[in-house]
């Protein structure tokens, strides 16, 4: 018992030494030491409640901790009581991905104006399916920018605008609802299909 004991211990701190590694190659705000650590544990403790088989579960959670508006997901972390929160991100790379869609733009465009056009493509793509109508889903991305547009619903960018306007319809035909969930970018994996027409 006391060996296993020692042996989790051992795969719990191995595990937070790679989060911190990964998070240090991540936004400048993820890089503060005093950050690093503290943010470590705190997705180890995520990464655990990850469970195979239990992903329904999982997923009825992360919609309890929906914003106050009901607009997104998000997750804080508070070093102190005098302390600002500091927004974690989804540890997405627990879950196995596949490529449902992959294509080349035709046109070049502001990552977060691509990021916001491949939602849309997206929802097109739910269309086809009415099973998937008068639902809630969640959306995993990357852009802070993004994330914070689509909850807001509306931008201060006439491109993203119109994006906008587009997920808005699209949402409205398929009475289904997104919630956006903000990950750092080594951990959206949709970038790797999207590089492939680079």
């Amino acid at each position: 018992m006391e060996k296993e004991k020692v042996f989790d211990r051992v795969q719990q701190e191995a595990r937070e030494q790679w989060y911190v590694s990964e998070l240090s190659r991540s936004t400048q705000r993820l890089q503060q030491d005093n950050v690093l650590k503290p943010m470590a544990k705190f997705l180890y403790r995520m990464e655990k409640e990850m469970r195979p088989g239990e992903e329904t579960s999982h997923l009825h959670s992360l919609l309890r901790a929906s914003s106050m508006r009901g607009t997104e997901v998000r997750f804080h972390m508070r070093l102190g009581p005098e302390e600002a929160k500091h927004e974690v991100p989804y540890p997405a790379l627990r879950w196995r991905w596949k490529t449902v869609t992959s294509y080349a733009w035709k046109q070049e465009a502001h990552i977060n104006e691509l990021e916001l056009n491949a939602l849309v493509v997206m929802f097109r793509h739910r269309g086809r399916y009415s099973a998937k109508f008068h639902t809630r889903w969640l959306h995993v991305l990357d852009s802070m920018v993004s994330r914070g547009a689509l909850a807001k619903g509306r931008s201060s960018s006439s491109r993203l605008n119109k994006a906008l306007q587009k997920h808005a319809a699209a949402s409205l035909a398929q009475n289904s609802y997104l919630f956006p969930l903000w990950t750092i970018s080594q951990w959206n994996f949709s970038d790797k299909a999207s590089r492939r027409h680079g």
